[in-house]
């Protein structure tokens, strides 16, 4: 909407048939696959139709697409970084809940002692409420559960709560959108990946204003990833078992915005390096290095997304030694410079914005 509003259009909300947009002067429409009527039925009346959600279906004439591989590997990533070697996934069977789904795990093959997939993804009937309670419990623990989105982790919760499964010390969960209302309403408050809807909004808006100017424009697909996680107390645990291990993962996380290297973390602790670097990479599967380097590029691209900190001054915030190692291990591991990685995620304010003050 501020996209629209930016390029002075008039909007409005709701599904009518093309004949009726028509007659009220419409000249374009932003939506989803599975809105009714289909895609289809407003291009044959010459009004272009922008995907935003849902798989692609005939009739689209451009689309904006979250990464939802992406999105599945971050649960994934965040899970394994908490020590979880079981692991769970309730969602969806089609669309968006396959792709996250398969992301997820993707990201915990490499640790995985046990994936399940619940057989249910809600718990409005009484046989869905047993399934979802009986695969809960029937769950290695500690387990870690990825739902694909905050009503299925709410869901998820408040299973565990009435099934006496402690969360996030039996299950802990993660889900998706970030959406204020669910992980806010779940107990306890749920960890959750950002989806930046308002640039999917505003690239979708760049589509449609393409189409406009262009009736002929080829076909465009926008993929958009996810902007972070929310970390919350549904998953604000570490579960690694070795002792020694988890002081030193604990050390790390906790002094990234020093220099730190090996030797600091293994003076944390009570054995030597040779013994803690073998138990580290069994238990986390990472060498001390690889999770020292992976720690700062986390909480560095947090920082390039979430402020306007500047570049040298983020790099000092995460421990690297200078602007040119946090560049090279940077653009190693992302295959971008930390200046592209920001403007990639922060595109679509830079644009309203820029529209606003135009």
């Amino acid at each position: 909407l501020r996209a629209a509003h930016a390029r002075r259009w008039l909007v409005g909300v709701g599904e009518n048939a093309p004949e009726y947009m028509l007659r009220c002067g419409i000249q374009g429409i932003i939506g989803a696959a599975g809105d009714q009527p289909p895609p289809s039925q407003y291009a044959a009346v010459g009004l272009p139709f922008v995907r935003v959600l849902g798989v692609d279906t005939p009739g689209c004439a451009s689309a904006v697409e979250v990464d939802q591989g992406h999105v599945g590997r971050l649960a994934g990533e965040h899970l394994v970084e908490c020590g979880f070697v079981d692991f769970g996934y309730v969602g969806y069977a089609h669309g968006h809940g396959i792709s996250r789904a398969e992301g997820f795990r993707r990201a915990t093959q490499h640790r995985a002692r046990s994936f399940s997939l619940c057989p249910v993804a809600y718990r409005n009937t009484p046989e869905e409420f047993d399934a979802m309670l009986a695969w809960l419990s029937a769950l290695p623990k500690p387990a870690g559960v990825f739902a694909a989105d905050d009503p299925v982790g709410s869901a998820v919760t408040e299973m565990c709560h009435l099934g006496g499964i402690r969360v996030p010390t039996d299950v802990a969960v993660i889900s998706v959108n970030d959406d204020g209302v669910h992980t806010l309403a779940s107990e306890p408050e749920l960890t959750s990946i950002r989806i930046p809807w308002e640039r999917v909004g505003a690239e979708a808006v760049d589509l449609l204003a393409r189409h406009l100017e262009d009736p002929s424009a080829e076909s465009h697909r926008v993929v958009v990833g996810p902007s972070g996680i929310a970390v919350r107390r549904s998953s604000d645990i570490s579960v690694i078992a070795d002792p020694e291990v988890a002081i030193a993962a604990a050390f790390i996380r906790q002094n990234l915005h020093l220099m730190i290297g090996v030797p600091e973390v293994v003076n944390a602790t009570h054995v030597g390096r040779r013994l803690l670097e073998r138990r580290f990479k069994v238990a986390t599967g990472r060498t001390l290095l690889e999770q020292i380097h992976v720690s700062r590029l986390e909480r560095a691209k947090r920082l390039l997304a979430e402020t306007s900190q500047r570049v040298s001054d983020i790099s000092l915030a995460c421990g690297f030694g200078s602007r040119a190692q946090f560049h090279r291990l940077f653009q190693k591991s992302l295959g971008m410079t930390p200046d592209e990685f920001r403007r990639s995620r922060r595109d679509s304010l830079g644009q309203t914005a820029h529209a606003q003050h135009g």
